[in-house]
């Protein structure tokens, strides 16, 4: 039956038709569903639908289309049970969003989910308001340009020098460098990346440097699973990002705080030879 659903996930689907589908009343149906699957049948298809509409947002499609394929009536009503699900908008969630199909679920660990456990627990840290100097890019999700550029970025940052000379400046507070994604036109995809070190107060920085500030916020605060060579490290970045959104939001019961700004932070652990770590820090308010 959850084969049958996602293969039909476009489709009109009602208690009535998956019953008789699965050969069961309506009554008993639902009830045996509930039971194996952790959530009511309605629900369960109501979140399929997200999953996939999640997984397409990269693609750049407009979200009122998106929407309306998978069976939500107003661009609001989509807006609102993805927010209430995922825990942020679906404007924020294509920043991090990937091109992955949803998997089925393993019955086992949904109920882990729906009766509280969570995987990667995070710390929860609340952080002052900090300005950082560095350099930026300009980039989007359509398409999973963001996928690309950033990591170039970064390639680029690192060995043409510009690394090398940010951290000899002396208006610098500390060494540890972020990765901050700040929102520009949310509707398009479209945002700025931002690598750059926290700096003194009263200090004068070149124009050369581009200078933001990433507002004060309560943070949960996820370590990436320790890794021994950077190929590695690559990819659990990127996997940790993608159970902060399906996974880990949908039962936490926080969401996005507004206005706020989600970061990767690098400091001496990342550049160990073995058990090389990082931080992601997501800006959370309680729903």
């Amino acid at each position: 039956m959850l084969r049958y659903i996602d293969i039909h996930i476009k489709e009109k689907l009602n208690v009535e038709k998956l019953a008789a589908r699965a050969g069961f009343s309506p009554y008993h149906f639902c009830r045996v569903f509930q039971w194996e699957v952790g959530y009511s049948l309605m629900e369960y298809v109501r979140n399929r639908r997200l999953f996939y509409a999640a997984s397409e947002l990269a693609t750049g499609r407009k979200i009122v289309d998106i929407s309306v394929d998978y069976s939500f009536e107003t661009h609001s009503g989509f807006t609102k049970a993805f927010s209430r699900y995922f825990g942020c908008s679906p404007e924020k969630y294509r920043e991090h969003a990937s091109f992955d199909v949803p998997k089925l679920p393993i019955l086992k660990k949904t109920k882990q989910y729906v009766s509280g456990g969570i995987v990667m627990e995070p710390k929860m840290i609340k952080k002052p308001a900090i300005t950082i100097a560095g350099f930026s890019i300009k980039t989007k999700t359509k398409d999973g340009e963001n996928f690309k550029a950033i990591p170039q970025f970064w390639q680029d940052y690192c060995t043409d020098g510009r690394q090398e000379k940010i951290h000899k400046e002396s208006f610098l507070k500390s060494r540890e460098e972020y990765g901050a994604c700040f929102p520009e036109n949310p509707g398009n995809g479209e945002f700025e990346y931002v690598i750059g070190l926290e700096v003194k107060d009263g200090h004068d920085i070149p124009k050369s440097y581009h200078v933001c500030t990433i507002p004060e916020a309560l943070y949960a605060v996820f370590t990436t699973p320790p890794v021994d060579n950077d190929a590695n490290f690559s990819s659990t970045i990127q996997g940790t990002w993608k159970y902060i959104f399906s996974e880990w939001f949908p039962a936490s019961g926080y969401e996005f705080a507004p206005n706020a700004v989600d970061f990767e932070f690098y400091d001496e652990r990342c550049m160990a030879e073995t058990n090389k770590v990082m931080d992601i820090y997501i800006p959370v308010v309680k729903k």
